[in-house]
């Protein structure tokens, strides 16, 4: 359901899934199970900018922090169903979480959303709960992303569902939609998106899902797809390094690209 690399150790990478299982992997080939959440779906995990922290989330609308090294659980912020906290529960989530995401500057902050329409902006050296939230975004995949002070997400939505949002505020900045587009029949149903790692001034923005017939490539200022990746079945995850995209889904491929 979901991966990252370690961002100092980049021959590492972690992976959850559907089991509730969560692996340390190695891109020379080893494997050894990190973690388990039982009765749990870890659907999105991220490492912070120092590496010292993981933190996951899924099913059970928790999310865990953990020690990368020793795995040990380091601090849980949760809200659990069987609590009744109803006074605590717009400080965490409620519903599934589909997405996490560091912030690239910042060791503590941290963003989540999923299906309870909400993004939680999240400090770790605040355990109370998080910080703000963005309401609106009904993420369902990997469509959080975040650069400075400007948040991304990409909605399960008909139309309207690539979003840009300030960070401080949590106001809408602007719903991205390219004059170029066809009109897709099935609507935009996003399950991926994040700012294009070749563009430093976060202009370039990449998406995909459920509804668009391709990968696109996307300029915020011009308000146009400048390229795309066709695809025959849905786009559940994007990447970017530099000027090269990966990208993959139900077709059971994964897919290089490079953009320039």
């Amino acid at each position: 359901m979901c991966a990252r690399f370690h961002p100092i150790h980049t021959d590492n990478f972690y992976a959850g899934g559907a089991c509730g299982n969560v692996f340390q992997c190695s891109a020379k080939g080893s494997l050894r199970r990190f973690a388990s959440e039982p009765k749990n779906e870890v659907n999105a995990l991220d490492l912070n900018v120092a590496g010292d922290v993981l933190a996951t989330g899924g099913k059970d609308a928790n999310i865990r922090l953990y020690d990368p090294v020793t795995a040990v659980l380091t601090g849980e912020l949760c809200w659990r169903l069987e609590d009744h906290v109803l006074e605590r529960m717009p400080h965490f989530h409620r519903m599934r979480i589909f997405a996490l995401r560091f912030h690239p500057q910042s060791r503590d902050l941290f963003l989540s959303a999923g299906w309870d329409d909400v993004v939680k902006v999240w400090d770790l050296r605040i355990p109370d709960g998080c910080i703000r939230g963005i309401t609106g975004p009904h993420v369902c995949g990997d469509a959080l992303d975040v650069m400075e002070m400007t948040v991304l997400t990409g909605s399960w939505s008909v139309s309207g569902s690539l979003q840009l949002w300030d960070l401080r505020s949590t106001h809408l900045l602007e719903t991205v939609v390219p004059v170029n587009r066809p009109p897709a029949l099935n609507g935009e149903f996003l399950y991926a998106a994040q700012f294009f790692s070749g563009d430093p001034y976060g202009d370039t923005l990449l998406c995909g899902g459920s509804g668009l017939p391709a990968v696109e490539i996307v300029s915020v200022k011009q308000r146009k797809v400048l390229g795309s990746f066709r695809v025959l079945k849905a786009v559940q995850a994007i990447d970017s390094c530099g000027t090269k995209i990966v990208y993959g889904g139900m077709e059971s491929v994964m897919r290089i690209g490079a953009f320039s």
